[in-house]
């Protein structure tokens, strides 16, 4: 019904009955330069439904019921799931079922402040401002205050219960159900005036003494009857010595700083839109009032290059949620705030967001467009730290990617005829730790700088760039072979065979582009680089550049799964549950 009603509309617009139809919806000038220029037509009507291939900003502008077996589009139903802020916080929570990884191992603690999580995040917030504290005070150079030594000793004793074992601490019923009662919460947040806060709580001040003694014997036990009589260097020890202690229990720990500084975002918005920084509940509150938002915790010590904060874009292309296969884009590019990093200026977007469409037309020049490419963070790290450090970052960020992409793989609606493109945002720590912050979907892969050209140029040297394309080969899969070393057959010929369905694309032919001056070679790199974006096949056999790395795949027929961590490939039999 379909094909005959599709041939009827081809004849009453004069459009050959083979001829390739694809629909682009959005901004995407140089999909359809791509898809034109090798004898493609498009159907400019964005309702129709007559095409061959489909490329949208956004999944709800696809009718999945609709859509015939052979027609190919470039997103995944639900694949919000992995895509969202408030969709990835969900799933990253279910993490420990699917990896047995803790979600704290790879992304920063958060909470869906429209969700019955509100009580969990005000907790959380408490226990890190108390954090925030003893950092502060450990930091400190110089006499602490009256009302900085009230505030740290409380904040030791709040840090002792996060210690302590779960049974014993239920035994403590005078806190209730948090860790932090209100007297004590009302102290670690004021700012000022610690005299009246003790005349309204004067079991407080009593306490704050009693601790204090505590200590004083604690030391002399520890040092077999050695007194130290300076009370504050005695609390100042026993802070850091509790803090040693948090770092090792909680993982995030190190992302704690001396300000509390939490991230507020929008749960429906993108590009750095409606981001505010906040480090007191009250400021929370003001913000969110009848709106959606998630609350991650700021890393208030991330990794500076030239005295600038900085992210990681990398690219990925899911081709298929089951068997989940997922591939790495073979380069990936540094976003940099346009400011010199100040923690203490939350205000200044430009010093702590990252986004291109935030930073692109600011800037001192210090760092051209704000971005760096591959070539040159590579450098900068060889440069920086001994060792081969990138490396080991490069096994955790795969790692993490691997680790998201699967705690969603049960949620996302898979389709043959799908992909997916995605861009991952990825922090660096001063410690070298990788944290995932968010997922995009639709992320801009124009040139938005000129920076970017020679990272993402497709093809063989500087003047001429190929792609090739090829059918599958019943041989095997070159690229495939290369990936895995050619040590499982059976694997890679399931995978071309996964690959080969979604042939609607296979009309398309290699393309050689030359290049005559610059802005040419900007113009064909786009039209290069987008045709190897969303087509899949390519993928499957002589194109080793690009998504040329087989980042992940399971193979449920085979019970085989092949990861990439690193630079080193594995290929391994899965374990069968008994």
């Amino acid at each position: 019904m379909y094909e005959a009603k599709k041939r009827k509309w081809k004849a009453a617009n004069n459009i050959a009955p083979n001829a390739k139809l694809f629909s682009v919806t959005g901004k995407y000038a140089d999909i359809k330069e791509a898809l034109e220029s090798r004898g493609w037509l498009e159907n400019a009507e964005p309702d129709s439904e007559f095409f061959d291939f489909k490329w949208t900003l956004r999944h709800r502008d696809l009718e999945y019921s609709k859509l015939q077996k052979t027609q190919m589009v470039n997103h995944f139903q639900r694949n919000g799931e992995l895509s969202t802020k408030v969709g990835l916080l969900h799933n990253l929570k279910n993490l420990v079922w699917f990896d047995g990884t803790e979600v704290d191992a790879l992304y920063p603690n958060a909470y869906d402040l429209a969700d019955v999580e509100v009580p969990d995040f005000v907790e959380e917030f408490k226990l890190t401002k108390a954090e925030s504290v003893l950092k502060h005070c450990a930091a400190k150079e110089g006499k602490l205050s009256e009302l900085e030594m009230a505030k740290l000793i409380i904040s030791i004793n709040i840090g002792e219960r996060r210690l302590t074992k779960l049974e014993e601490l239920l035994e403590e019923v005078a806190i209730g159900n948090s860790l932090i009662a209100e007297e004590e919460w009302e102290l670690i947040s004021c700012k000022d005036q610690i005299g009246t806060l003790l005349d309204k709580y004067p079991h407080l001040k009593n306490r704050i003494k009693a601790l204090l003694s505590h200590y004083r014997r604690e030391y002399v036990d520890e040092h077999k009857g050695k007194e130290e009589k300076n009370g504050e260097k005695l609390i100042v020890r026993r802070c850091k010595q509790i803090l040693d202690k948090l770092q090792k229990k909680y993982k995030q720990s190190t992302l704690n700083g001396t300000r509390n500084l939490w991230i507020a975002k929008p749960a429906g918005l993108s590009r750095g839109r409606g981001i505010h920084i906040f480090a007191t509940l009250e400021e929370l509150q003001d913000l969110i009032e009848g709106r959606n938002y998630v609350a991650q915790k700021y890393i208030e010590n991330p990794l500076l290059i030239l005295n600038r904060k900085f992210d990681i874009r990398q690219w990925i292309l899911i081709t298929s949620w089951n068997p989940l296969t997922v591939w790495v884009y073979k380069d990936f590019y540094i976003r940099f705030g346009a400011e010199d990093f100040d923690i203490s200026k939350t205000s200044n977007k430009l010093m702590h967001l990252t986004n291109n469409s935030i930073t692109k037309c600011a800037g001192d020049g210090k760092i051209e467009g704000n971005m760096w490419n591959k070539e040159q963070f590579l450098s900068y790290l060889k440069e920086k730290f001994e060792g081969n450090v990138w490396t080991k970052l490069k096994k955790r960020i795969y790692g993490i990617i691997v680790k998201s992409v699967k705690a969603t793989q049960d949620v996302v609606v898979q389709r043959e005829q799908c992909f997916e493109v995605f861009g991952y945002d990825i922090m660096i720590d001063e410690t070298l730790n990788p944290w995932l912050i968010e997922v995009n979907c639709s992320p801009a892969v124009d040139y938005s700088t000129v920076l970017l050209f020679p990272s993402y140029h497709i093809g063989g040297d500087k003047e001429v760039g190929e792609v090739g394309v090829g059918r599958y080969d019943k041989g095997g899969c070159g690229l495939w072979n290369e990936v895995i070393g050619g040590e499982a057959e059976g694997i890679d010929r399931q995978l071309c065979e996964n690959i080969r369905r979604t042939k609607t694309l296979s009309a398309v032919q290699p393309v050689s582009v030359v290049h005559e001056q610059e802005n040419t070679q900007r113009q064909m790199l786009l039209s290069v680089n987008s045709i190897h974006l969303f087509y899949p096949l390519l993928l499957s056999l002589n194109c080793t550049r690009g998504f040329g790395c087989l980042l992940y795949t399971s193979d449920a027929a085979d019970d085989m799964q092949c990861v990439d961590l690193g630079g080193r490939r594995i290929i391994k039999k899965k374990k069968k549950k008994k």
